[in-house]
């Protein structure tokens, strides 16, 4: 463990992280402390000096794709989502395979969306036909505009709408989401996050509206918040050499743990 006396004005130690949502606590402890630096740390031979953020080293692919998780995941978490949503783009109009251009066409609709919806909360991320070719999901909350129910039905029975407006292609499908946050969250992690997904600029995987909301974070939270009785008479729900993690349910609400843990880590 690491003793709070050897810090430094550019360090901070890190014991644990504590997540609020709006239905649960989420805390993870860390089995050995570690270090965060700030500003500009000296190399061992002190002779020069590098620029240290928070991330001290370059982040990798894999390091990326797990942030990029961990930020949906919490989204998703902390916004009950309404419709699951399918766009996709007609090839007589437009460039299905240019990231940027089909972005920026998803990005004015919804710009539109807004005179009927202007609570309307969304999470939108890329995915590509086998021939490379280009087309979005997206969850929708507060949307307004009118759904036309379509005769099909989604593979598990469940009623499927026409979002009428959507011009840009000939395939826009609305289904309610019925499943809960966590099942939510789990689904679109293993489905269309992956490594070999196509990125937008400034390689995001995902982009989102700024209303959303996301958990409280706070570092060290379980001797700010007096969580450490908690934390010591509770069973880990996951735990391995490097760390563990408990959930706890807010008051009248419930969760599936089973559910948290199926796309580690966190």
């Amino acid at each position: 463990m690491l003793s709070k006396y050897n810090v430094r004005d550019n360090e901070k130690i890190i014991s644990n992280i504590v997540k609020v949502y709006p239905h649960m606590i989420k805390i993870v402890i860390y089995h050995n402390s570690y270090k965060i630096y700030f500003g500009v740390e000296k190399n061992r031979d002190d002779s020069v000096e590098t620029k240290v953020s928070k991330i001290s080293q370059k982040i990798n692919d894999n390091r990326s794709l797990r942030r990029t998780k961990t930020l949906v995941k919490d989204i998703i978490l902390c916004n009950h989502f309404d419709y699951f949503c399918t766009f996709t783009f007609d090839k007589r109009k437009h460039n299905r395979y240019d990231v940027d251009h089909c972005r920026h066409v998803m990005h004015m609709w919804l710009h539109r969306q807004r005179e009927k919806s202007p609570d309307l909360k969304y999470l939108v991320v890329p995915e590509l036909h086998k021939d490379g070719a280009l087309h979005f999901h997206s969850l929708f909350k507060n949307y307004n505009g009118y759904l036309k129910p379509l005769k099909i039905k989604t593979k598990s029975g469940r009623d499927m709408y026409n979002i009428s407006n959507w011009r840009a292609g000939k395939i826009s499908s609305a289904v309610p989401i019925t499943d809960n946050p966590e099942a939510v969250a789990n689904y679109v992690l293993k489905q269309y996050l992956i490594k070999d997904m196509p990125l937008f600029s400034c390689k995001k995987r995902y982009w989102c509206s700024q209303n959303l909301k996301r958990p409280q974070t706070t570092v060290n939270g379980v001797e700010e918040f007096g969580l450490g009785k908690i934390v010591r008479n509770s069973k880990p729900d996951y735990i391995n050499d490097n760390y563990e993690i408990q959930y706890h349910a807010s008051r009248g609400s419930k969760i599936n743990s089973k559910e948290l843990m199926l796309d580690l880590p966190f």
